[in-house]
């Protein structure tokens, strides 16, 4: 486990604010060099449960993490269907 302000760095530049849907959003950006995906997330979503993130926050995992839960998912189904037709 590491702590994010000692491993990230600030943007410079001007300020913005980033709007999803008409709602504020941060975008928390991140590398796995050397590690897979799977255990990455894992970690990424056992340091927020302990965090504690308030009721009126919600935390997406998106990108590559999206992609991959998204492969899975139609991988089951054809698995499913196959099995079906057998």
């Amino acid at each position: 486990m590491f702590v994010l302000r000692e491993t990230s760095k600030r943007p410079e530049g001007p300020v913005t604010i980033e709007r999803k849907d008409q709602e504020r959003i941060v975008k928390v950006e991140a590398g796995t060099y050397g590690r897979d995906l799977g255990s990455v997330i894992a970690d990424v979503r056992t340091g927020l449960a302990g965090m504690g993130v308030p009721n009126d926050i919600s935390v997406e995992i998106g990108g590559t993490a999206e992609d991959q839960a998204e492969s899975f998912q139609w991988l089951l189904t054809a698995m499913l269907v196959g099995i079906a037709l057998v």
